[in-house]
């Protein structure tokens, strides 16, 4: 297989299987929401590969899984709470999400 995607691409795909949004991503990866906005929306046109080791981890695969054409598992290790206000406005609540 001799797919070629951008890094903002794959990130857009993993992240709509982790089922988080970009804000949601970025809290849990420890970074700010806008710097993962630029990379995402192909903005942010260099990357170091230590960012990119942290976005592999943040979604719980290897750096090669993140270079890989196949689908990887996503192996998300989030906390009992989200603090993301998108994810709050989207179910009503001023309370943080959590997840059981």
């Amino acid at each position: 297989m001799n797919e070629l995607y951008s890094i903002s691409e794959r990130l857009k795909q993993l992240r709509a299987l982790s089922g988080l949004t970009q804000e949601e991503f970025a809290e849990h990866a420890g970074m700010s929401y806008k710097f993962y906005q630029q990379i995402e929306s192909g903005r942010k046109k260099l990357i170091r590969l230590d960012t990119i080791q942290r976005l592999a981890e943040a979604f719980g695969i290897e750096i090669w899984e993140f270079f890989h054409p196949k689908e990887p598992k996503i192996r998300l290790n989030l906390p009992k709470q989200i603090n993301s206000s998108p994810h709050n406005r989207r179910l009503g609540k001023k309370a943080h999400l959590r997840i059981d």
